[in-house]
């Protein structure tokens, strides 16, 4: 079957690009809706050729062709090709990002893909990012560079590179967009704008709030985002300020069969009291009278969230400029950006606390001529970073979520200088070649105090020193080919390696025991080892590679009569994958490079159509959506192999039928999985499959106005959304996060100029 839909993946851009050939006039279907003249055409139509020039696969998403709710990333993101979206947390907006498996063993912690604003690195020092930082409110165009052909952008991972663009005077109207539903989910934003002779400004401001589909999932979220720009001549300078609070409670995972019976549910509702202890547990900590497992309920007892809180909260400051100057044939990008982070990250068992500050610096210069070829073109991009992530680690009290015991404080600062070369040339009138290389320097240095962990035997309470420096240097040589086998449609093929450094979750290893009390004495004995503080807890630092692969691709992206395709087919072989391991409780974490290959291979396909025109009426249009992703991930050697890597989904599909008449808009949509998915690297547990199906629609009665709705899950579907990833991981573990039940979203978006 695997090898069919490869090949099949093959031959279908090919087929259809022979066909298209032999075509005389081609169109884009008109799968859009728009009511007024869109100001960012010539934007959009840069970001068009600028994504026509990658040899591999890529997306553009004009948010303004949204034509329902773009309340979350995942309304935004989660319908493409190439992109996987995981939900997490019950209905806030912290999914899972993922581009061909890069990072999938780290959550919530998100690496893995680079990130950026108008062409400026979000991530922060340590390649990490938090993900809730992105209002998709403020963003116009959302450009997709899967793989690691993004070297445009510095992109060095597996996964590649997403560059948000900003709304601006410029490119987007003045507009008002309100919007409530399920959940007392609420979401208020605003943008306006101006243009003042050379000079131009933008405010966008928003607030959204919910209570989440499971208990203990409130989330609220507050926005600002200026930006004024001035031009004059050839040149344009930008500059940018965002301030973002986040702030969620996090409902934390439960057993399978909670996950299915009572998918609201948390540890803490009485359902999960039957469940066995873990097997690791020592015999004192589950038989003792007054600490033991039986006598605190069990996990209900233990790990009651509504007593440990656990929950997370980031505010966020960035201040960024850019300058492009144009002379001539050459074009100049320097940008600089500075921010600051404070994040305090709480789960059941512990808080760490981060307040981190980076700045960064780009350069680039775009040459074009003719001097191999009539169309080269010379790219040189320095990109430069360096930035200090100071966190404290602390034991969560389990009666009361407070801190309880600092059992770690380190210093961590990031240094990352990414140095760029890339022709492209036009080999004949319809080929190009793309040749880059990319030069790779990172940096991490960890220094301070930590406890050391708990071991078998050993119930001492040493604090000790750390002084830990890291150096990961690269050269990924990047080679791709494009063939324009007509005005519309372009064939690809690229070969490229990546590299990966850790990140300082993965390079330190934290273990706290849950068994812990905020210091009872109980008389007598005293509190015995397995539950004091700071004998049950404690960290060390990972000696950690970093993580490389070389990936091949090809594919097709175009448009024939009423059909347009994205079609990519990737295989990557990568070494020293950074393999995180979770342990019992789910918080606990072990990241290790993989001991031998793993194989990455996937399908990304997505097709837009135009079923039918003046099907019941004159003017209305039936238009078909269809993406796929398939994922196969596999361990080759070692001791999982021939397994799947655990995280991804190997099929996820997405099909909407929307049918536009006049000011009318209608769109039923069905959201599949449609085989269960191992959720450790034993494959030895599944996430069941599932269909949800879903409506969307919209009604325009003035160029201005628009009401829209959007029903999720409507059959009220129980499924599990996402889980955390483990070696193996038994029945009685906490390990699935609940989907959404049945959701309503309704709202309006009124527009000016």
């Amino acid at each position: 079957m695997k090898k069919t839909l490869l090949v099949a993946s093959l031959a279908m851009p090919i087929l259809i690009s022979a066909n298209v050939v032999a075509e005389d006039s081609l169109s884009l279907p008109g799968v859009t809706v728009t009511g007024m003249n869109d100001p960012a055409q010539p934007n959009k139509i840069d970001l068009k050729n600028t994504l026509s020039k990658v040899p591999g696969g890529t997306n553009l998403l004009d948010l303004d062709d949204l034509p329902t709710s773009k309340l979350t990333l995942n309304d935004v993101l989660g319908n493409e090709p190439g992109v996987i979206m995981q939900e997490f947390f019950g209905g806030n907006d912290q999914p899972r990002l993922n581009i061909r498996g890069s990072g999938i063993q780290d959550n919530p912690v998100n690496r893995g893909i680079q990130l950026l604003y108008d062409g400026l690195s979000i991530n922060q020092p340590d390649g990490s990012f938090v993900i809730g930082l992105l209002p998709s409110e403020q963003m116009r165009f959302i450009s997709v560079y899967r793989g690691a052909i993004a070297l445009q952008y510095g992109g060095s991972t597996l996964g590649g590179a997403v560059n948000m663009t900003s709304r601006t005077a410029l490119n987007s109207q003045n507009f008002i967009r309100l919007q409530a539903g399920s959940f007392d989910t609420f979401n208020g934003s605003l943008g306006v704008g101006g243009v003042s002779g050379k000079w131009d400004y933008y405010v966008g401001a928003g607030r959204s709030e919910s209570d989440g589909f499971r208990h203990h999932s409130e989330g609220e979220r507050t926005n600002l985002s200026l930006n004024t720009g001035y031009r004059n001549g050839n040149i344009e300078n930008r500059t940018w300020f965002n301030y973002t609070n986040n702030e969620f409670e996090i409902p934390f995972v439960v057993q399978k069969d909670i996950a299915k019976d009572h998918p609201k549910g948390v540890i803490g509702d009485g359902y999960a009291g039957g469940f066995p202890p873990p097997a690791s547990l020592p015999a004192p900590a589950v038989g003792h009278p007054v600490f033991g497992w039986n006598a605190r309920g069990g996990w209900d007892g233990l790990f009651d969230v509504y007593k440990r809180k656990p929950h997370r909260d980031t505010e966020q400051f960035r201040l960024a400029n850019k300058t492009y100057i144009n002379s001539g044939n050459t074009e100049h990008e320097i940008g600089f950006y500075g921010e600051s982070l404070d994040d305090t990250f709480t789960d059941p068992l512990s808080h760490t606390v981060t307040d981190s500050a980076n700045i960064g610096l780009h350069y680039s210069m775009l040459n074009k001529g003719s001097y191999l070829t009539q169309d080269d073109r010379f790219l040189l991009s320095i990109k430069l970073n360096a930035g200090e992530m100071p966190t404290e680690y602390w034991v969560n009290n389990p009666e009361d979520g407070s801190k309880l015991f600092r059992f770690g404080d380190l210093d961590q600062d990031a240094q990352n200088l990414a140095v760029g070369l890339q022709y492209t040339g036009g080999i004949t009138q319809r080929m190009q070649l793309v040749a880059g290389l990319q030069l790779l320097h990172n940096k991490r240095d960890i220094d301070g105090t930590a406890s050391t962990p708990p071991s078998p035997g050993n119930f001492d309470k040493v604090v000790v020193d750390i002084d830990r420096d890291f150096s990961y240097s690269a050269a990924n040589p990047k080679l791709g080919l494009i063939f324009k086998a007509s005005d519309t449609v372009n064939i690809f093929t690229n070969i490229s390696r990546s590299m990966e450094a850790p990140t300082f979750n993965q390079l330190v290893n934290r273990t706290v025991s849950p068994l812990i009390v905020p210091g009872a004495i109980v008389n007598p004995p005293a509190v015995p080892p397995f539950a004091d503080a700071a004998i049950g807890s404690g960290l060390t630092i990972k000696d950690l590679d970093e993580q490389t692969a070389w990936t091949f691709e090809v594919g097709s992206q175009g448009a024939w009569q009423n059909l347009s395709w994205n079609a990519s087919y990737y295989y990557s072989k990568v070494e020293d994958e950074l393999i995180t391991f979770k342990a019992d409780f789910a918080v606990n974490v072990e990241t290790q490079n993989y001991s031998d290959d793993t194989i990455h291979q996937g399908i990304e396909l997505g097709l837009d159509a135009i079923l039918a025109e003046n099907l019941f009426a004159s003017g209305d249009k039936l238009i078909a959506k269809f993406v796929y992703n398939y994922s196969d991930f596999e361990f080759d050697g070692g001791v999982f192999d021939g397994n799947q890597i655990a995280g991804i989904p190997e099929h996820l599909g997405y099909t909407e039928v929307a049918y536009h008449i006049g000011k009318f808009y209608i769109a039923p949509n069905v959201r599949w999985q449609p085989s269960d998915t191992y959720v450790d690297h034993a494959n030895t547990l599944e996430q069941d499959s599932y269909v949800l199906l879903g409506l969307k629609a919209s009604y325009q009665p003035t160029k201005s106005l628009r009401f829209f709705a959007d029903l999720k899950n409507i059959a009220d579907k129980d499924y599990q959304s996402a889980y955390v990833i483990r070696a193996e991981s038994p029945d009685n573990q906490p390990t699935f996060l609940p989907g959404s039940g049945f959701s309503a979203m309704a709202g309006m978006e009124f527009t000016w100029q």
